[in-house]
């Protein structure tokens, strides 16, 4: 479902929904060749759907901290992975947290998660909920005071060991909110 060039340029993780794997390749930047090295089961059911590498430093260098966060489409849930290259031709994924996508509130029934991304200032981690109507807003019909559903963006902070802490869970400002995009000061999203 999403295909991520990992910090190096050497390397393609595929999020897999449908079969719930993390599918790995080995890119060569000369022949533009990708070779499938390696695959991570991820709970089955959990459809793997978007994923962030995320660096304690902005600028990666081979050896630094480096981590991979993994939205799973059908279970809400955000699994991190500790990464590492131990040689020029591996990569290595080491799980090490999984939280759920709405924070410390309880999963949606039917609510299915959406996008992860990384914020332009590096020092968060946020999420889209489609279907949870975890909050109303004011109807867009100004005829209408009736409360209308609004789905969530759950905000988390990446701590140094690369695990997440939940810092809220915000509204969306509508339903079923697939994308969204901040601009590079950070200080506004398009939902």
């Amino acid at each position: 479902h999403d295909a991520i060039l990992d910090p190096t340029g050497e390397f393609i993780v595929v999020l897999d929904l449908g079969s719930d794997l993390l599918r790995i390749y080995s890119f060569d930047k000369d022949t533009s060749l990708l070779t499938e090295i390696d695959h991570i089961s991820c709970p089955s059911g959990s459809g793997p759907h978007y994923g962030v590498f995320w660096a304690p430093t902005a600028n990666f260098t081979r050896g630094a901290l480096l981590f991979l966060h993994v939205l799973a489409e059908l279970d809400s849930t955000i699994t991190s992975f500790r990464i590492t290259y131990p040689s020029s031709e591996r990569i290595a994924f080491e799980q090490i947290g999984i939280v759920n996508s709405y924070g410390s509130a309880q999963a949606a029934p039917y609510g299915i998660a959406a996008e992860i991304e990384v914020s332009p200032d590096n020092r968060f981690i946020i999420a889209s909920n489609r279907n949870d109507s975890s909050f109303e807003i004011p109807s867009l019909n100004s005829n209408n005071e009736t409360k209308e559903p609004s789905d969530s963006l759950a905000v988390f902070k990446p701590m140094a060991d690369g695990t997440l802490s939940f810092v809220q869970l915000a509204l969306a400002g509508g339903i079923w909110p697939k994308y969204f995009k901040m601009n590079k000061k950070g200080d506004l999203v398009a939902v």
